[in-house]
């Protein structure tokens, strides 16, 4: 079986999965996550397959979910498409860090996208922004961890898919 085809079917069952994911009724200590792991799943396939996973995939994917969970509009679309371009042009570069500083780099990278979609009522610093934006980024860099880790195979079979 073709590699490329596999690795697409990975994307869609990880993004369709991802939006399944957002629908279910949370805690407020896993809030964070919520916003978070939809750009990570972006930022992460547009990392492995950045031909397949660009800005405009993560602005649709971002509208999706908006449209799915009734949030404002470009609230996720956003960031999501924000984070895909970057990663998309620096995944080179990227893929020479170590795990642990590639998780940071996308961490930040993805709180800086949040952080520009927040409504700018919510943008006064104060300790509940500060403290929901820590653990925002906590949750980025154990997402991108596990995902890194877990799909660490497919990543290599796909990249090499590519490149033949």
């Amino acid at each position: 079986m073709n590699n490329t085809l596999t690795g697409r079917r990975y994307i869609v069952f990880s993004l369709v999965a991802v939006m399944f994911i957002q629908l279910l009724p949370i805690a407020t200590l896993l809030s964070p996550w919520r916003p978070i792991l939809p750009i990570m799943i972006v930022a992460f396939w547009a990392y492995i397959a950045p031909s397949h996973v660009g800005s405009v995939f993560g602005f649709i994917y971002g509208l999706m979910i908006e449209a799915t969970l009734g949030m404002e509009i470009l609230q996720l679309a956003l960031p999501c498409a924000l984070v895909a371009l970057v990663v998309q042009h620096v995944f080179m570069k990227l893929r020479t860090y170590s795990i642990f500083q590639q998780s940071f780099y996308i961490a930040t990278l993805s709180l800086i996208a949040v952080s520009l979609a927040l409504p700018l009522s919510s943008v006064v610093l104060n300790a509940d922004l500060l403290a929901l934006l820590g653990r925002s980024f906590i949750a980025a860099v154990v997402v991108w961890l596990v995902l890194a880790i877990w799909f660490e195979p497919l990543s290599r079979r796909y990249v090499v898919a590519r490149e033949h």
